[in-house]
């Protein structure tokens, strides 16, 4: 008898404090312990096989798979809350970008961010060509019922991410268009696949095939061997002696960056949201899913400001330090990239199989095509760097990039991660366009709802028109824009 109620009572208590840790474990500090758990996963993983060294498959990529694996959707050990993950993948995005931004850069480090933002928004528009034709092509031969914007969920979904993915998704879903945000999310999941298994595999194929070489000391082979790096006081830093610590020094100056992102684009939302029809609304949505550009503007203002105080000797010493900036935009990346393949759903849209078989295996052939042909041509310096982290990007999301551009350039010392940063604003500007002409399908659509009328078609290739001639004149200016300074090496540099 006692024995029983003994036995009794421990299971009580047992099943009290189970019930504890699963509440706990939707908090956000067990969700980042998760991460941690992957990413020491991924590093074991690698550090066992050989052959993942040789084939450049980065620790991220391999602990988000681990956290895939062990998470709700397959096995359910690991139950990490997929809502927070995705908060912190949005903010880990804007502070690494900050960090980079806010690095000391050589100058003349920045000269491909104009030709790199075009050279995204062109890609957006190649996959939305590509998207809307084959999406008339099945509305006209298969499916007559099939929403005109369904193949703009290839550049939404590859080239910008689920964020863009969910907020369109849903705009359409009000619109008519059946399961329209569950099939964004599905788009998306298939440009990530396309950036972790094809990004490998593209690396690989652009050093081994195309003969597109590494800078010296960062090749498959050499990067083992690297020297070790030993942080030293410089004469204009703050000292590591000094009584705050100097990566506090960084986390205050990155803190401040993000917080004035915070308040800009809180503002914007307020301004927008509502106000301009829908618009207005998805204006709204793309500057939140862009908050990470605004962050790396005020960061590069700010390194601005710093460079001019401390010419005038108003601030004394160089704050901001390279090495350790570099070392959180690594460990952001890295919990990212983990987070953002962790939290993947495989949830298939049988409705739409065959267009979205259509358009994902083949919009994944044409990115790498048009990275490779297009991509050759405008970043003639670090080709495979910015080949790397371009694609990743534009296949997947940024943090995509930003892996398969640590396996070539660990320590951001070419102009890639900088093209990124910069580019993206760049091509924010640039790609205004696309963004009013994605919506037009959506109105031709809805009068012929409204009125019982058949014009719908007239939008839909007014449209298709409008972006295949944007890409045509963005391609020509990236690529005469590229020929002055082709002939520049005939000039003595010495």
């Amino acid at each position: 008898m006692i024995v029983s109620l003994a036995a009794g009572d421990f299971f009580t208590k047992l099943q009290a404090t189970a019930q504890n840790l699963t509440q706990f474990d939707g908090s956000f500090v067990m969700d980042v312990l998760y991460l941690a758990l992957f990413l020491g996963i991924g590093t074991l993983i690698k550090t066992s096989l050989p052959f993942l060294k040789r084939f450049l498959v980065p620790n991220a990529i391999l602990a988000g798979f681990a956290g895939l694996f062990l998470g709700p959707e397959f096995l359910k050990i690991c139950n990490f809350n997929v809502s927070n993950l995705e908060q912190l993948i949005y903010h880990l995005m804007s502070i690494g970008f900050i960090a980079l931004a806010l690095k000391e850069r050589e100058p003349g480090k920045t000269n491909e961010a104009g030709r790199s933002g075009m050279f995204i928004v062109s890609t957006y528009l190649i996959q939305a060509v590509f998207g809307l034709a084959v999406t008339l092509g099945f509305i006209y031969l298969y499916d007559p019922t099939l929403f005109p914007t369904f193949g703009f969920f290839l550049p939404l979904g590859y080239g910008q991410g689920p964020g863009q993915c969910l907020a369109l998704g849903q705009q359409w879903e009000k619109a008519g268009f059946v399961g329209g945000t569950n099939t964004g999310l599905f788009f998306a999941t298939m440009g990530a696949l396309w950036a972790c298994f094809g990004g490998i595999a593209y690396v690989n194929w652009l050093i081994r095939k195309k003969g597109v070489k590494a800078r010296q000391g960062v090749t498959p082979k050499a990067r083992h061997h690297a020297e070790v790096v030993i942080e030293r006081d410089a004469a204009d830093e703050s000292q590591m002696s000094a009584s705050i610590d100097r990566l506090t020094i960084q986390v205050i100056l990155i803190g401040v960056v993000y917080l004035a992102t915070y308040l800009t684009v809180y503002l914007i939302d307020f301004l927008l949201r509502g106000k301009f029809g829908s618009f207005g609304t998805t204006f709204a949505n793309m500057i939140q899913g862009f908050a990470f550009i605004v962050g790396s503007v005020y960061g590069l203002l700010a390194r601005l400001v710093l460079d001019k105080l401390r010419a005038k000797g108003i601030v004394k010493e160089n704050h901001p330090n390279n090495y350790l900036l570099n070392r959180i935009a690594g460990m952001s990346f890295d919990f990212m990239v983990t987070a953002s393949i962790a939290i993947l759903s495989f949830t298939a849209i049988a409705k739409y199989w065959l267009p979205t078989a259509v358009l994902g295996i083949s919009g994944g052939f044409l990115t790498i095509w048009w990275c490779t042909w297009i991509g050759r041509k405008v970043f003639k310096k670090y080709p495979l760097e910015n080949l790397a982290a371009q694609y990743g990007m534009l296949t997947g999301t940024i943090s995509n990039g930003m892996a398969l551009l640590r396996e070539v350039d660990p320590d951001f010392s070419s102009d890639a991660a900088d093209n990124l940063v910069l580019g993206s604003g760049t091509g924010l500007a640039v790609g205004l366009p696309l963004l009013i002409a994605i919506n037009i399908p959506v109105t031709g659509y809805t009068a012929d709802q409204v009125n019982g009328t058949h014009n719908a078609w007239i939008y839909y290739l007014a449209t298709l028109l409008l972006l295949f001639v944007y890409m045509t004149v963005l391609t020509l200016l990236m690529i005469r824009r590229r020929k002055p300074k082709a002939e520049k090496p005939e000039n003595p540099v010495h």
